[in-house]
């Protein structure tokens, strides 16, 4: 974890909320659920933000709408102070990327690595091959892949692998900003470390901006210099990370921080309160 560097505001979400109209039955009508409640937060240039919440809170609805791939019912996100619902999509695209929790849904299994890399540059035009070739070759070492995966197919990489090339496809484009929504979840523990270290390196020398959305409170506390934490839709604690992590403020974040297991094998499971009311 570095310290932050600047203070200007590169991403914001300014009173967000997201509600969606369900079909409940033939008999019962329409039902609403609010994922995401009046959210207001920002990120800062060269900061890793941690966001986590339990399964459920509304974490990867709020990732969608800082995207911009799904519009707010309310309020407005910000992208380096213009309105992301206004701009075009390969605008966004060149400043802002997604990193998910599964790169083998995410990898078209008859794309070779290297076709799968290259693709964001012809669709953002980028017709010079040869120009196309360096900056594949460039990012793919980035990651700490050999070249030699660029003939590969996804079933031929292990997972960590597949993550390291969505992490390539994700930084061909030179964007600024990435949001990491459960990127080391579905990877061994020894394979998470790898991951969350390349991501903490490239931070560091591509001077990113990083949202890591998460469940695992160790992850977030490893790469971030703020947390945030979510529930029920909305933001109930933000901090520096060591100071959330050491003396929580809210009811949900202490209960939360109670229920993660001692990494020490001597120190037993906590004994846990009932969750509060509606």
């Amino acid at each position: 974890m570095t310290a932050l560097q600047t203070t200007d505001i590169v991403l914001e979400a300014r009173g967000v909320s997201k509600t969606y109209t369900l079909n409940s039955g033939l008999l019962s009508g329409k039902r609403t659920i609010e994922a995401v409640k009046h959210f207001s937060l920002d990120l800062k240039k060269n900061e890793a933000l941690g966001l986590i919440g339990e399964s459920g809170c509304g974490k990867s609805t709020l990732s969608r709408l800082l995207l911009g791939l799904e519009p707010p019912t309310e309020g407005s996100v910000l992208l380096h102070g213009e309105a992301i619902g206004g701009m075009s999509r390969k605008g966004v695209a060149r400043i802002l990327q997604p990193v998910f929790q599964d790169p083998y849904s995410s990898l078209n299994p008859r794309e070779t690595i290297g076709e799968a890399v290259e693709r964001p540059l012809w669709v953002h035009g980028i017709k010079d091959a040869e120009v196309r070739r360096k900056k594949v070759a460039a990012v793919i070492e980035a990651v700490g892949l050999p070249k030699r995966t660029l003939s590969s197919y996804p079933n031929q990489l292990s997972g960590g692998q597949r993550q390291r090339v969505a992490i390539a496809r994700a930084l061909v484009l030179e964007p600024s900003i990435l949001i990491c929504d459960e990127p080391t979840s579905a990877l061994d523990v020894s394979v998470q470390a790898q991951i969350l270290n390349l991501l903490n390196d490239l931070r560091r020398t591509m001077g990113l901006s990083l949202i890591l959305i998460s469940h695992d409170l160790q992850v977030v506390q490893f790469l971030s210099d703020r947390v945030a934490v979510m529930y029920f839709g909305e933001l109930v604690e933000v901090g520096r990370t060591e100071a959330v992590m050491q003396a929580p403020q809210h009811a949900y974040t202490q209960r939360l921080l109670a229920s993660a297991l001692d990494i020490d094998p001597d120190a037993g499971i906590p004994a846990l309160s009932p969750p509060p009311g509606p």
